[in-house]
């Protein structure tokens, strides 16, 4: 009886201390942040994808059209400045001639023509035509007797050309230093009278000619001075 009574204290101890080492601690601090590591190579590019639709046609725009700068008149009395001449439907007058490289008879079939004059005391040029008139225009000189005149254009392939005629008499007249004109021209195709293509569709020549100066030009975007003459 004594030898089992001494067995059973060191069993009742080596249990205690099995359950005493299963049991699980407190959870420790967290470790530092490891180094970045080095970066993966990109991927090939991806397939190409299907092509969109076609957008419908934009409107025409106003790159056709075409204006100068503003042209001194000449000074002269000449077969290079004014000269007498006989105009068809018109009669005597007298003209200049203006270049306009730019305008054919496919544009005098089935575009407009437009001219203006402006007035700058010389030597200084006009800087964008405020006081712009449209031809034609009507203006006197106490001569005397008064005389009626009608500053007047007739586009021609190549030229412009600018006519003074005398409602009042025969005596010519022209128009020298501190005169200015300037011309637009909008090639389109005319179908009834009416302009068809660009900004200008819809409107006869006389509605466009009848246009203050300063709409049309913005209305065509056409800058106050220079020019887009080859």
């Amino acid at each position: 009886m004594r030898k089992l009574r001494s067995l059973s204290i060191p069993l009742i101890l080596l249990v205690g201390i099995m359950v005493s080492c299963t049991k699980e601690g407190p959870e420790g601090p967290m470790g530092a942040q490891g180094r970045q590591g080095v970066p993966g190579s990109g991927g090939g590019p991806g397939a190409t994808g299907p092509t969109g639709a076609t957008g419908p046609q934009g409107p025409p725009g106003t790159a056709n059209v075409i204006y100068s700068s503003w042209i001194a008149s000449p000074g002269t009395f000449s077969a290079a400045g004014w000269f007498d001449t006989t105009l068809s439907t018109i009669g005597l007058v007298s003209r200049a001639n203006f270049s306009a490289p730019s305008l054919t008879q496919s544009i005098l079939d089935q575009g407009a023509t437009i001219v203006y004059h402006t007035f700058a005391a010389a030597p200084a040029a006009p800087t964008g035509g405020a006081n712009a008139q449209t031809l034609p225009y009507a203006t006197t000189v106490n001569l005397p007797p008064l005389q009626y005149l009608q500053v007047n254009y007739r586009p021609a392939v190549g030229r412009i050309i600018v006519f003074i005629k005398n409602l009042t008499s025969t005596t010519s007249f022209g128009l020298l230093t501190g005169h200015y004109f300037r011309y637009v021209i909008v090639p389109g195709t005319i179908a009834g009278g009416r302009m068809m293509n660009g900004p200008a569709s819809g409107y006869t020549l006389e509605q466009l000619q009848a246009m203050p100066y300063e709409e049309l030009i913005k209305k065509f975007d056409i800058p106050r001075n220079g020019s887009n003459v080859d």
